[in-house]
């Protein structure tokens, strides 16, 4: 399949509160609250690419990085009555973990994902140990077109993704926008990089919150090996006819 020629190339962000140097780890400042990047927009914009990409980075210059998918984390089937979108599940899970990475010393974390544009906020509100920065990846129709088109999606989920993004542009708790039209993934997390900055200050203890988790409150099954052997695939099969049983 050949892909459709894109719009001229664009490097036209809003305005960022944070430093254009930042984002290395020799810039490194104090901090209570731990910095955290969400990437986020529609599907196909590439969010976890330019995640993983800037996670890869400050991993290599020595910070203390940590990565979450929130659609990981709002994995719950079937969905209960008063929560049918997962969002009070997911924000829940987020504020745990934001606790969990600081404890552990965490100096930055790095999120992917879809968010709610009219509730996104809540992540910001209740997750009181991070300062989070949403950052929102954009992509032109046609482009878009193509990159579901590769991946089997059906021509619907261009308006989906499409209609998402329109609507966090409008979203109060986004503060940067960045069009990804004929960028390379490359450059685009040397943008999205300068938007944080790791803390250099860490928690007197890193010992961890202890679990409240009764034993026998129920089976937990842990699929691993090493890469490529098929564990996500297997355990999303698992996970489907459990749901459906």
């Amino acid at each position: 399949m050949t892909r459709p020629p894109g719009p001229a190339i664009s490097n036209e962000t809003t305005p960022s509160p944070r430093p254009a140097d930042a984002g290395r780890v020799s810039d490194m400042v104090s901090s209570p609250r731990l910095p955290v990047l969400w990437l986020c927009g529609g599907s196909g914009v590439g969010k976890s690419t330019v995640a993983w990409l800037v996670f890869n980075d400050l991993a290599g210059q020595g910070a203390l990085v940590g990565y979450v998918d929130v659609d990981q984390i709002g994995m719950l089937f079937p969905a209960c009555d008063e929560d049918p979108d997962r969002h009070d599940f997911k924000v829940d899970n987020f504020t745990g973990l934001v606790a969990n990475y600081r404890a552990a010393s965490a100096q930055v974390l790095l999120v992917s994902g879809v968010i709610d544009p009219e509730r996104g906020g809540d992540f910001a509100d209740r997750a009181v140990d991070a300062e989070i920065v949403f950052c929102l990846l954009t992509v032109d129709e046609s482009t878009l077109r193509w990159r579901l088109s590769t991946r089997g999606w059906p021509a619907e989920a261009v308006g989906d993704s499409m209609g998402l993004s329109s609507a966090l542009t409008k979203a109060p708790f986004v503060t940067t926008t960045i069009d990804c039209a004929d960028r390379t993934p490359e450059s685009l997390a040397r943008q999205a990089a300068t938007l944080i900055t790791p803390i250099s200050s860490r928690p007197v203890t890193q010992q961890l919150p202890s679990s409240d988790l009764d034993p026998g409150a129920g089976e937990i099954t842990v699929v691993t090996g090493p890469r490529a052997v098929g564990k996500s695939t297997i355990s999303w099969t698992m996970a489907e006819r459990l749901t459906l049983s």
